[in-house]
């Protein structure tokens, strides 16, 4: 059945090491593959981009590797981010899965 797809405005969590003392982020995905739509909003893939409360930029590390948004693996709910530290995908399409 596989993951919700993340999108744009998607939400990734996580602890970032970066600072005197680690602190709790909130991310949210503000880039993806420009071409291809989830439920009208664009589809997270590997390339895509988060920005987290803690002021560092996110990177995607995991993603799909049999459903792919131009030519990358499309990013899901419970794959894997980085900033400093990693975090997880906790918001994705309720409706539109990946393996």
């Amino acid at each position: 059945m596989g993951n919700g797809v993340c999108t744009v405005n998607s939400m990734t969590q996580g602890i970032c090491p970066c600072h005197i003392s680690p602190v709790s982020y909130v991310g949210i995905f503000v880039s993806g593959a420009g071409s291809v739509n989830t439920n009208g909003l664009t589809t997270c893939n590997a390339s895509s981009i988060a920005i987290s409360s803690c002021g560092h930029t996110i990177i995607v590390l995991t993603q799909s590797s049999t459903v792919l948004a131009e030519g990358t693996g499309v990013h899901r709910l419970g794959d894997i981010s980085q900033n400093c530290g990693a975090g997880i995908a906790i918001t994705g399409s309720g409706n539109v899965n990946a393996g």
